[in-house]
């Protein structure tokens, strides 16, 4: 529903400690979303490298990200 009714505009996004936010759901959202620069995902340890390594470093700012499974990923 977000996709659909700001994806035009959506620029920043706090989705923070929501425990149903899932690689594929936010990976989606980030795709569709064209404008969106800076997404938070403080306490989010369900998400994998899946959606980090295949959304970092597309101009998508990740605050709160800490740690990836292979210890490298540092706060930001």
């Amino acid at each position: 529903m977000l996709a659909a009714t700001c994806g035009s505009s959506l620029q920043e996004l706090d989705v923070s400690f929501c425990g149903t936010i899932s690689d594929k759901g936010l990976g989606y959202l980030s795709s569709k979303c064209i404008h969106l620069k800076k997404v938070h995902v403080w306490g989010l340890a369900q998400l994998t490298d899946e959606f980090f390594d295949g959304h970092d470093g597309e101009g998508l700012e990740l605050v709160g990200v800490w740690m990836k499974k292979s210890g490298l990923r540092s706060t930001r």
